[in-house]
């Protein structure tokens, strides 16, 4: 015996029901995303500030050691024209450095182009250290304590007007992809 149609079970999704599923998988991807995306961003501030902390450390281990600072400008950043300063301060150039005393270690970065680079210490084909960059590809900005008074006043890239008592160097990044607008949060300072 023939059963009727509108009896017989179903086999199969409606079109509805798929598009429910598919709904739900894509808000479920999106939200996994955003976390994932923030998760990783914040490691890379926790990145940037090892690093900025690294490198304020080791201008004040250099001052201790010799009683002067790597160089003599009062703001240096670490980009490409950098190399002399942080040479010094990872004991490559013996005439800044003559103990020799690796007082910054970072970890190596990768290249990004002729001037470049991320995450890290780049290094030229040579083997001097080319620039010390942020995971976003910034280099860090250090603030120097040249008229020796322990008391350092700047301006970050955000605007903020800072001054610090008791310190001979700052560090700081604008922690952003270069180009973006800065704002106070994202700012990675040593202090």
């Amino acid at each position: 015996m023939k059963v009727p149609t509108l009896l017989r079970p179903r086999r199969g999704f409606t079109l509805i029901e798929l598009l429910v599923v598919i709904t739900i998988i894509a808000v479920l991807a999106a939200a996994g995303f955003a976390v994932g995306t923030r998760a990783l961003n914040r490691a890379r501030g926790v990145s940037a500030q090892s690093t900025a902390v690294s490198l304020d450390q080791a201008v004040n281990l250099f001052f201790s050691e010799y009683g002067t600072f790597p160089t003599s400008e009062r703001e240096v950043t670490t980009g490409s024209g950098s190399s002399r300063f942080l040479n010094a301060l990872t004991g490559q150039d013996q005439e800044a450095n003559p103990r020799g005393i690796r007082f910054l270690s970072a970890p190596e970065g990768t290249r990004d182009g002729e001037e470049g680079g991320r995450n890290g210490l780049v290094y030229a084909p040579g083997g001097d250290v080319r620039g010390l960059f942020d995971p976003w590809g910034n280099p860090y900005t250090v603030v120097l304590d040249t008229e020796f008074q322990e008391r350092l006043t700047f301006t970050t890239p955000d605007g903020r007007s800072v001054t610090l008592n008791g310190r001979r160097a700052a560090v700081y990044s604008p922690g952003v992809q270069p180009g973006e607008d800065i704002r106070t949060s994202d700012l990675i300072t040593s202090w």
